[in-house]
């Protein structure tokens, strides 16, 4: 089974905007600019480059913040993924033709399980079946884990592999909010504190065994192509 990514024009886009935005490659090319400037003492060129970057940062503070807190939640969650020798991680994966990724898939004895890694810092709010994040309605994660688990589902089928070893999805909040109130109580829903024990406590599911070995195999080719 092999695995054809689209034209490379579209890998390319997908490469530089999957982790990050141009404002941060761009605050990271004036960074270096800067610095070079003041080692070789070009001292006009090293004050441009500081005001431009003040000014970057100021413009993009919101971005910044995201793509920060969103670091530092999927590095976590990776973490505690790995430290579990009784499954295998596979983070970061994008399926053939897709543009987004799934933050991680986990493959155990019980399944294959997509998660979906949030990080807020303000205050967060779930109430029936909604996100309020900073007062305002937010697209709900759960909503995209469930995509992400039926893309998979449909990849799996596509290439012989049981479609049914694909659990529901969960979401993990990779950094805790400064305030959470959770008035519904999601089943799939944990904190990455809370992580460790859903994947200590997976109710018992008999599989075929060769089935998962399929599913480890199709993962690995995809973890190499993501």
């Amino acid at each position: 089974m092999s695995i054809i990514h689209p034209d490379p024009h579209t890998y390319l886009r997908r490469m530089v905007f999957r982790k990050g935005t141009i404002a941060i490659l761009a605050f990271s090319g004036i960074l270096i600019i800067s610095v070079v400037s003041f080692i070789f003492k070009n001292l006009v060129l090293s004050v441009v480059g500081s005001v431009l970057l003040l000014v970057l940062f100021m413009v993009n503070y919101d971005s910044f913040l995201k793509y920060l807190l969103g670091f530092i939640g999927e590095f976590r969650v990776k973490g505690i993924i790995d430290s579990h020798e009784h499954i295998l991680g596979y983070h970061n994966i994008i399926l053939p033709g897709e543009y987004s990724n799934i933050d991680h898939v986990i493959l155990t004895k019980q399944g294959v399980i997509c998660v979906e890694t949030k990080s807020f810092g303000g205050k967060l709010s779930i109430y029936q079946g909604k996100w309020y994040y900073g007062g305002e309605m937010k697209w709900n994660p759960m909503q995209q884990v469930t995509q992400n688990s039926k893309k998979l589902k449909e990849y799996f089928d596509k290439n012989g592999v049981d479609p049914e070893i694909v659990r529901s999805g969960i979401v993990v909040l990779g950094v805790l909010p400064a305030k959470l109130i959770r008035k519904d109580r999601y089943k799939t829903v944990f904190t990455y504190r809370q992580l460790s024990r859903y994947l200590l406590n997976l109710p018992y599911w008999d599989l075929d065994r060769l089935e998962l070995e399929k599913a480890k195999s199709l993962l690995e080719q995809l973890k190499k192509h993501s």
